[in-house]
């Protein structure tokens, strides 16, 4: 008798959490273009298939890597399918789609409830209601259509609507205006007292989003005589692709020349807005942090503003050399707790708030760093220059070209029908 664990040994080397998303993955591409998925699989003719196993043994890049093509050709039959641009679609909304859950009756349910309320519990029955709509084709003749059901009259929705968030971030200024700063009480040890200018920390809260994660690095000096206090003056903002728990950073760190070399300024961290506040450094934070460098310094720290209703908290810690070891191993990023996981691995550094120092900006010489709405096109991999500047805000017009495609698609048709002649005049 043949014992098979649809999950072969993946257990012993990551999360159940992972292993089921994984195969969620694979079930979903299956359903999609199964040839395609088994040639994605099974690519590699030099990897084995153990007797006892459903799966190729692959190691844990390899298995990255197939996810990735996983996602990519499931996107794309979406795509092809529904005749629908992908670098349209948020990341939240890319997630939703490729688990198989359909964004769009939640919303729907909610506007035919509200539509109920106010008709006063009169119910409509829409599949015997005729619409009639009236389009014009090139000819100049008129169409027209009865539908008698609500074929292709329902739009397509997400519960993550970014207009609705766009407008809650115009009021991100009001909050600035209340921040709050968690530090523990001070005591004398070799631990560094950091202090960020009050005006360069309001920019960063404005021109960041209530739900998706914006992070900088912080640079600075120590004050003539204090060499135990650091006092941050630049925030450098480089090209990312933020998510509800992480940010993807460019692999190369920013190059130590113009303005930061001619100020003297060293990294001393990086700082990030989260739309939840936590008293320590949340896995995702150490694994994105661990990777940054390849040896430990245990006075680099992650700097946190959590937006709490009405205000924003700030917070630094200091993650352990034993947590920066096992974020370098964790490949867990799917799950709040991760195997080895521990709240232990940081704890809090010393933080102060001051209007007394003024800072500054870095951002890249395209003045593009927020790659949410063009997910496709980000590269981790990709060099990029810096210049002194006023970052962008997060829902800028340079950010998300594609929500203007469509705008221009119709004014270039109404020109082209201007030019029509009137065949009836």
């Amino acid at each position: 008798m043949a014992l098979f664990n649809f999950y072969d040994d993946w257990l012993t080397r990551i999360s159940p959490y992972t292993a089921f998303s994984r195969v969620i993955l694979i079930l979903r591409a299956l359903g999609f273009d199964s040839e395609g998925t088994k040639q994605i699989i099974w690519s590699n003719s030099g990897v084995i298939t153990e007797s006892h196993h459903i799966w190729p043994s692959l190691t844990d890049e390899q298995w990255i890597e197939v996810e990735s093509k996983l996602r990519d050709l499931i996107l794309e039959e979406y795509s092809k399918k529904y005749n629908l641009d992908v670098q349209s679609l948020t990341q939240s909304e890319i997630r939703d789609l490729i688990l198989g859950q359909d964004v769009r009756f939640s919303t729907i349910r909610r506007q035919e409830i509200a539509e109920i309320e106010k008709s006063g519990g009169q119910v409509e029955n829409k599949e015997i209601t005729a619409q009639k709509s009236i389009s014009t084709n090139i000819h100049g003749e008129q169409i027209v259509t009865v539908t008698t059901t609500n074929y292709e009259q329902a739009t397509f929705s997400s519960k993550n609507e970014w207009r609705n968030r766009a407008l809650a971030a115009s009021n991100l200024h009001q909050r600035a205006k209340n921040i709050y700063v968690a530090s523990e009480e001070f005591v004398d040890d070799d631990s560094y007292t950091y202090v960020i200018p009050k005006n360069i920390l309001q920019k960063f809260i404005q021109v960041s989003d209530l739900r998706i994660q914006v992070g900088a690095y912080l640079y600075g000096k120590s004050p003539s005589g204090h060499s135990e206090v650091k006092e941050i003056k630049c925030l450098v903002f480089v090209p990312q692709l933020g998510s509800t728990n992480s940010i993807q950073f460019p692999k190369s760190k920013p190059e130590y020349e113009g303005y930061l070399k001619e100020e003297g300024l060293e990294l001393l961290g990086w700082i990030h807005s989260q739309s939840q506040d936590f008293d320590y450094m949340t896995s995702y934070d150490i694994t994105t942090q661990s990777r940054m460098f390849e040896h430990y310094d245990p006075r680099f720290i992650d700097m946190t503003a959590s937006y709490t209703p009405g205000s924003v908290t700030l917070a630094a810690f200091e993650l352990s050399e034993r947590g920066f070891e096992w974020g370098k191993s964790n490949k867990d990023m799917m799950s709040d707790s991760p195997e080895g996981f521990e709240k232990s691995f940081s704890k809090k550094s010393q933080l102060i708030m001051s209007d007394k120092i003024l800072g500054t900006y870095m951002v890249p010489e395209d003045e593009i760093w927020n790659y949410f709405f063009m997910g496709a096109i980000f590269n981790s991999n990709d060099l990029y220059n810096l210049k002194v500047d006023i970052p962008l805000s997060f829902y800028d017009a340079v950010h998300r070209p594609i929500h203007f495609t469509n705008f221009a698609q119709l004014e270039a048709g109404n020109e082209e029908e201007a030019y029509q002649e009137d065949v009836f005049s």
